[in-house]
C-alpha cells in the first residue's frame, strides 16, 4: 500500500503543475426556426472530445486543454458547420451554434452525421425518451470505472448481479429468464447446460453502451422476464483517429510466484487449441467393440499429460489497437471502426473446502466428512477483432455492416489435498480442465426514412457461430491412510469400471449456428400543425438456432485384477499411464460413453408484432402492443438404453404489452407497465444427457417432458431528471410464474456423496421488489465548494423477494424456497472526481450483494448460500495532453473473502450454528494502463 500512495501522490503533483483545462458548453439551434436541435453532435476536430445535445439542445464538453481548435457541429438532415480556430479558455462563454437544413439531392455525396450515443448524457436522454422501463450504462461511464469486460460492467446496473463471473441475474431471476441482444441480433449461448450469454467474452473496450429493458414491448423478444440486455458495439467516428492502449496488471497472490499448470499446445497463448488436446486422428470410435490388445495399442496414442509443471507467473498483459476512419465511396460517405485486442491473465488462490454429515439437532453440530485445501491455478487468453462499417447512402438512408470475432480459452488446474475423516485417509486429487470458446457474429442492417421523416423502415439480418470445446478434461484421485508417515507415495484410486472422476478423460464439443432477420415499419401521424397524433409500429421476422453436442468419456481400470501389478498404484501420476503400463498386467482404457451423451437440436421461430402509441390526455402517453410468436423446438437424442428420444414442441404464443407514461413536466415522469412473457426449456434441459459437476459434486439430468413457463410482469417507476447528466428514480416490480422451470432432487440416486437433480415445472412462483438509482453531481448541492463542484455520485440499490412452490413432486426437499441465485439486496455506489483544469480524475466504486442460494439443498443436505462480500475498486487517471493518458486501477481493495456456508439447521438463516462449505480470497490487483491517441 505504501507504493500505491506514493504513486497517487506523484500523479497528484504532476496534475498540479500541468496545463490548465476548460469547459466548452452551449446550445445548437435550427437557423431558420430558431428551435433547439436535440441529438446534434459537437466535436473538437483532431481529438476524441465531443458531446451530443440533450432534449433542450444543450451540450457540455469537459476536460479540454486550453488552446485553439476547430469545432464541428452536425445533425442528421442539416449541413454540418465548422467553427474555425476557436480559442477555448477558462473564460469561454456559452456558445450559440446554428445549422441550416441540408439542400443535397440524391446525386450528391451525403455527409454522414452520426448521433452521439456513447456519452452519459446521451444514454440518460435515451432512458428518458424510452417507451419502456430501462436502465443503461455509457462508454463514458465504463471508461471511468475501468471495468475490463461486460460482466464487470453490467453488475453496476440496478438489480443486476453476476454468477460464476460471467452470467447475469436480473431482479433475482437467473440467466434462463433473461435474453441478450448483440446490437440488433440475438446473442448466442456458449454453455452446454444453460441458456446464457457469457459476458466475460466481450472486453469493455469495444462496448459503446449497454441498455437493459426491464419491461417488454411488442418489438422485443417474448422470452424474458428479468430483462433484455442489449449490448451495442462501437461504431462512432467523427474524425479520423488512431488509438493504442496497453495495460499490465500485478496480482497479489499470483504475479512473480510459482504457478502450476499442465502441458500446453503451441497456440494456446492466442486462445486457440492447435489439436494437442484432441483425441488422436483415427482413434477408435468405440473402445467397447475392440479386443484388449487393440485397446492397449489405441490407448498408447493418448498424450501422457498428467504431470504438474511449475513456472513463474508474469504480470497480466493487455493490448488494444483501434482505428476510426471517415470514408467516401462513390456517392456515399461513411465510417469504418476497427478494433483488435488481446489479453492474457493468470490467477492463483487457495480455497478451503468442507463437507458434512447430517446436522444433529441435539448437539447442534455436523460431523465433518472431509476438509480439503484446493490450490487453484487459472490462466485465460482472449483475442478479439471488431470491424464495423456505417454507410450513408443518402441523408435518409443508412446501411450498417458489423462484424465481431472473439477467440478465448481458459485452463484451470486444481491440486487438492486434505483429510477425508469418514474414510480415515489423506487425499491428493488433481483436475485439469481446458476450455476453448469461439464467437463470430455478423449483422447487416439498414434504416430508411421518408415522407418528411414521418415514415421509417428498418431491417436487420444476422448470423452467429459459437464453439465450446472441452478437450481432455482429466481428473484423478490419490490417497493414503491417516498417520502413514512412510515415504511411500499416495496410491491412485482406480475404479472397477468407467468413471469420470477416477483417472477419467472427458471430451465434449458444442457447435451452434444462429441466423435470422426482421423488417420493421414505423408511421407517425400528425395534424396540420405537424403535431403528433399517434404512431404505429409493426414488423415480422424469423430466427433459427441449430445446435450439435457430443460428449465422450473414458477412464483407466485394471486390465486384469488377478495379475495386476499393484506397485503401479504408488507411481507418481505422470508415470502411471505411460505406454509401457498399457498391458495385461497394467491398465486398460475403458469406454464409458453412452447413447445419451450426444444430441442435436433446433429452435425455429416466426414472429409478428404491432403496436400503437398515442396520448390518452395531454400528459399521458400510452403504448399498447401485441406480439405473436410461433416457436418449434426440436431435439433428437437417445437414452441410456439406446431408445430414441424425440422432442417436438410447436407452441403459438400471444404476448400483449402495455407501457404508459405520465409526464408531470419535462423533468418528472411516472411509468406503469404490464407485459406477458414466456420461458422455454433449453436444449440441455430437454436432453437425457447426464453431466457430472466436479466442483459441486452434483449430476444434472435432462427431462424431455418439460413445458413452457408463462410469466405476468408488472412495473411502476418514478423518474426525475434534474440535469442532462443526472437521474433519480425509484420503482416497484411484481412477477407471477406458472410452470416455472426449476431444479428437482432425485431421491435415492447418486453415489459417493453425489446428488442427482433434474428439471421439472414448478406449479407457481412469484418475485417482487423495489429498485432505486441516483446519478447526481454534487456541484448543485455545494456550489461554492471547489472540490465538490468537480464530483458526482452514482448509487443504486434493490430489495428483492421471491418464492418457488415446487408442489407435490418435491421429494426429499422443501416444497418452497427462494429462487436459486436471488440476492435479497444489491447495492452499488460510486464517488467520482474530475478536475477539468488539471486533467486528474479519480473514482471509488463499491458493490455488495445479499446472501443467495448457490446450491439447492435436499432433506439431510442443506441449501448452500453464497454470503455477502464487500468489493471496493479505485481508479485514478491523468491526461498529460490531449493525446496521452495514464490510468491506475486497484481492484478488490478490501480483499474480502468469498464465503459459502450451508444452512445446517435449515432455519433459513446463516449464523454460528451453520457451517462453512468453501472459503477463499482471490487477488487484490493493481493495473496500470497507457492510452495514446493520434
Amino acid at each position: 500500500m505504501r507504493r500505491f500512495f506514493s504513486i497517487v501522490f506523484l500523479l497528484s503533483c504532476i496534475g498540479l503543475n500541468a496545463q490548465q483545462h476548460a469547459i466548452l458548453s452551449g446550445k445548437v439551434f435550427d437557423k431558420k426556426t430558431k428551435e433547439t436541435l436535440p441529438g446534434a453532435s459537437v466535436f473538437i476536430i483532431g481529438t476524441s472530445w465531443g458531446a451530443s445535445t440533450d432534449l433542450d439542445g444543450q451540450f457540455k464538453i469537459t476536460n479540454v486543454p486550453k488552446g485553439i481548435y476547430d469545432i464541428v457541429v452536425s445533425y442528421v438532415g442539416y449541413e454540418p458547420d465548422t467553427l474555425k480556430k476557436f480559442n477555448i479558455s477558462t473564460n469561454t462563454p456559452n456558445l450559440e451554434l446554428y445549422l441550416n437544413e441540408s439542400s443535397l439531392n440524391l446525386n450528391e455525396v451525403s455527409v454522414l452525421a452520426q448521433r452521439v450515443v456513447h456519452t452519459e448524457a446521451s444514454v440518460i436522454q435515451d432512458i428518458k425518451k424510452s417507451e419502456q422501463v430501462v436502465n443503461g450504462v455509457s462508454n463514458e461511464q465504463i471508461t471511468k470505472n475501468q471495468d475490463k469486460n461486460t460482466a464487470e460492467v453490467v453488475k453496476r446496473i440496478p438489480g443486476i448481479t453476476i454468477t460464476d463471473n460471467r452470467f447475469v441475474t436480473i431482479r433475482g431471476l437467473s440467466d434462463r429468464y433473461n435474453t441478450t441482444l448483440l446490437n440488433e441480433g440475438t446473442a448466442p449461448s456458449f454453455e452446454n447446460d444453460k441458456k446464457a450469454f457469457a459476458f466475460d467474452m466481450l472486453p469493455s473496450s469495444i462496448v459503446e453502451r449497454i441498455m437493459v429493458y426491464k419491461t417488454g414491448s411488442a418489438e422485443l423478444p417474448g422470452d424474458f422476464s428479468g430483462g433484455a440486455i442489449q449490448v451495442f458495439t462501437k461504431k462512432y467516428v467523427d474524425s479520423n483517429f488512431t488509438n493504442i492502449t496497453y495495460g499490465t496488471k500485478y496480482n497479489q497472490y499470483t504475479t512473480f510466484n510459482t504457478f502450476k499448470t499442465d502441458q500446453h499446445g503451441k497456440t494456446e497463448f492466442l486462445g486457440f487449441n492447435n489439436g494437442y488436446r484432441n483425441l488422436p486422428d483415427h482413434f477408435p470410435a468405440n473402445l467397447n467393440t475392440l479386443s484388449n490388445n487393440e485397446v492397449f495399442e489405441a490407448s498408447k496414442k493418448l498424450s501422457n499429460n498428467w504431470a504438474l509443471k511449475s513456472k513463474n507467473a508474469l504480470p497480466d498483459q493487455s493490448f488494444n489497437f483501434t482505428l476510426g476512419r471517415k470514408l467516401h465511396l462513390f456517392n456515399t460517405s461513411g465510417v469504418s471502426f476497427t478494433s483488435i485486442g488481446y489479453s492474457t491473465s493468470k490467477q492463483s488462490y487457495i480455497a478451503d473446502m468442507y463437507n458434512y454429515n447430517s446436522y444433529d439437532m441435539q448437539t447442534q453440530h455436523s460431523d465433518t466428512i472431509y476438509h480439503y485445501t484446493d490450490h487453484i491455478y487459472q490462466e485465460k487468453n482472449n483475442l478479439i477483432g471488431l470491424q464495423n462499417f456505417v454507410f450513408n447512402i443518402s441523408s435518409k438512408n443508412i446501411v450498417e455492416f458489423k462484424n465481431l470475432l472473439s477467440q478465448s480459452n481458459s485452463n484451470q488446474t486444481v491440486y487438492r489435498e486434505g483429510i477425508n475423516f469418514e474414510e480415515g485417509s489423506l487425499v491428493r486429487n488433481y483436475s485439469f480442465n481446458y476450455q476453448e470458446r469461439t464467437l463470430y457474429n455478423t449483422q447487416l442492417q439498414g434504416e430508411h426514412n421518408f415522407n418528411n421523416d414521418l415514415s421509417s423502415l428498418t431491417w436487420n439480418t444476422f448470423y452467429s457461430y459459437t464453439l465450446n470445446n472441452q478437450p481432455d478434461y482429466r481428473r484423478i484421485r490419490t490417497t493414503k491412510s491417516i498417520g502413514d508417515d512412510s515415504n511411500q507415495n499416495y496410491q491412485v484410486i482406480i475404479a472397477p469400471s468407467a468413471s469420470t472422476l477416477d483417472a477419467g478423460r472427458f471430451f465434449a464439443k458444442l457447435n451452434e449456428n444462429t441466423f435470422g432477420g426482421n423488417i420493421n415499419y414505423k408511421q407517425t401521424f400528425v395534424n396540420n400543425e405537424q403535431t403528433e397524433l399517434f404512431k404505429i409500429k409493426g414488423g415480422v421476422g424469423m430466427e433459427s438456432r441449430k445446435r450439435t453436442f457430443k460428449a465422450r468419456w473414458m477412464s483407466y481400470k485394471k486390465a486384469n485384477s488377478s495379475s495386476f501389478d499393484n506397485s503401479l498404484l504408488n507411481e507418481s501420476i505422470d508415470q502411471l499411464f505411460t505406454e509401457q503400463n498399457m498391458n495385461s498386467n497394467g491398465f486398460l482404457l475403458t469406454e464409458g460413453t453412452n447413447p445419451s451423451d450426444q444430441y442435436t437440436a433446433e429452435n425455429n421461430q416466426l414472429f409478428a408484432y404491432a403496436s400503437i402509441s398515442f396520448k390518452l390526455i395531454k400528459k399521458i402517453q400510452v403504448i399498447a402492443g401485441i406480439r405473436n410468436e410461433y416457436n418449434i423446438q426440436s431435439l433428437y437424442s437417445r437414452n441410456y438404453s439406446n431408445k430414441a428420444v424425440v422432442v417436438e414442441n410447436p407452441i403459438f404464443s400471444i404476448l400483449p404489452s402495455l407501457n404508459t407514461t405520465y409526464a408531470f413536466n419535462d423533468k418528472n415522469i411516472l411509468r406503469l407497465a404490464y407485459f406477458k412473457s414466456i420461458n422455454r426449456p433449453e436444449f440441455r434441459e430437454l436432453a437425457p444427457f447426464s453431466y457430472y459437476d466436479f466442483s459441486l459434486n452434483n449430476v444434472l439430468i435432462g427431462n424431455e417432458s418439460l413445458k413452457d413457463a408463462n410469466i405476468h410482469n408488472l412495473d411502476l417507476r418514478w423518474e426525475y431528471y434534474p440535469e442532462p447528466t443526472e437521474i433519480i428514480n425509484i420503482g416497484l416490480f411484481y412477477k407471477k410464474f406458472s410452470n416455472a422451470i426449476e431444479m428437482y432432487y432425485i431421491p435415492g440416486s447418486g453415489s459417493g456423496g453425489t446428488r442427482n437433480f433434474t428439471y421439472r415445472n414448478a406449479p407457481s412462483a412469484s418475485n417482487y421488489g423495489i429498485e432505486t438509482e441516483i446519478r447526481k453531481s454534487l456541484a448543485t448541492l455545494l456550489p461554492k465548494n471547489k472540490f465538490f463542484e468537480k464530483t458526482g455520485i452514482l448509487v443504486n440499490a434493490a430489495y428483492i423477494y421471491s418464492i418457488v412452490n415446487l408442489g407435490e413432486e418435491a421429494k426429499g426437499q422443501h416444497s418452497q424456497r427462494p429462487l436459486m441465485g436471488q440476492s435479497p439486496y444489491i447495492i452499488n455506489a460510486g464517488f467520482y472526481y474530475q478536475n477539468s483544469y488539471t486533467g486528474l480524475q479519480a473514482n471509488l466504486v463499491y458493490n455488495i450483494i445479499g446472501k443467495r442460494i448457490y446450491v439447492v439443498g435436499t432433506y439431510g443436505t442443506a441449501n448452500i448460500y453464497e454470503l455477502p462480500k464487500n468489493n471496493l475498486d479505485l481508479t485514478i487517471s491523468y491526461k498529460f495532453s490531449r493525446n496521452f493518458k495514464v490510468t491506475l486501477n486497484i481492484n478488490n481493495l478490501l480483499n474480502a473473502a468469498s464465503h459459502f456456508m450451508q444452512d445446517s439447521n435449515e432455519d433459513g438463516k446463516i449464523n454460528i450454528n451453520d457451517e462453512t462449505i468453501a472459503k477463499y480470497k482471490t487477488d487484490r490487483n493493481v493495473n496500470v494502463g497507457l492510452s495514446l491517441n493520434f
